[in-house]
């Protein structure tokens, strides 16, 4: 299928957040919109047919998700990224952000805290303030190239003060980062040590650049593994 990366889309026909919100941010929307992962490209046309032929139906009432859905997540996982998820262990959210959320409220506590990595995706810590979490924050590392890493002697001194959960951006959005497995192991083992459970986001797990590859979180080690939930998704990808 060939795309037409030339056309011009006029967003401002559709209710675009990235043009018509930007003053929420920025106290103008008089600015080049790229402050958001939203392409002004159209959507591929496989995805434009099947969802025609599902408003073709004409019936819009309650649906549930068959174990193909599940699988499919899975299959896609094994394939691109070497590891195999638990269908019996997934459960669907509306939303990576809103996924968080709803776990946060079920299995901790106002008060309870909550470690990030900055700078990091903003609603990490919209989440955790927003639920009445305490905010822990480790500092990742800018060095004189603009490249980034884990203080991992900083983390540690946090994760011991009584974390509950660490939010992990992996691939980071948006210093560029794909951790690497010796990194992801660094910030795990140290999680397992004290008993922390990592929210691992891998929503940008598909893209990526040169010969870089993805490491799924929770395929480190066993110990890693059974305390990581992977948060994933197709939007970012298709």
């Amino acid at each position: 299928m060939r795309c037409d990366f030339d056309e011009i889309i006029d967003r401002k026909q559709n209710y675009a957040a990235k043009i018509e919100e930007a003053h929420l941010h920025y106290g103008t929307n008089d600015v080049i919109p790229l402050w958001i992962a939203d392409m002004d490209f159209p959507t591929a046309r496989p995805i434009i047919d099947a969802i025609k032929a599902r408003a073709t139906q004409g019936i819009f009432g309650y649906t549930y998700r068959p174990d193909a859905y599940f699988q499919v997540a899975a299959d896609w996982q094994r394939e691109r990224n070497g590891h195999t998820h638990d269908t019996a262990k997934m459960a669907f959210a509306p939303g990576i952000i809103p996924g968080m959320r709803i776990f946060l409220n079920l299995f901790t506590a106002p008060g309870d805290k909550i470690l990030i990595q900055q700078p990091v995706y903003h609603p990490f810590e919209d989440i955790a303030r927003n639920t009445g979490r305490a905010l822990v924050v480790n500092e990742l590392v800018r060095d004189e190239n603009g490249f980034y890493t884990m203080n991992l002697e900083d983390f540690e001194r946090k994760a011991a003060s009584g974390v509950k959960y660490f939010i992990l951006c992996n691939p980071h959005n948006p210093v560029g980062r794909v951790w690497t497995k010796a990194e992801l192991r660094g910030v795990g083992d140290i999680c397992a040590a004290y008993g922390i459970g990592i929210l691992s986001d891998e929503i940008h797990s598909d893209l990526m650049l040169g010969e870089s590859k993805h490491t799924v979180t929770a395929s480190v080690s066993p110990a890693i593994g059974a305390l990581t939930t992977t948060f994933i998704g197709a939007s970012k990808t298709f």
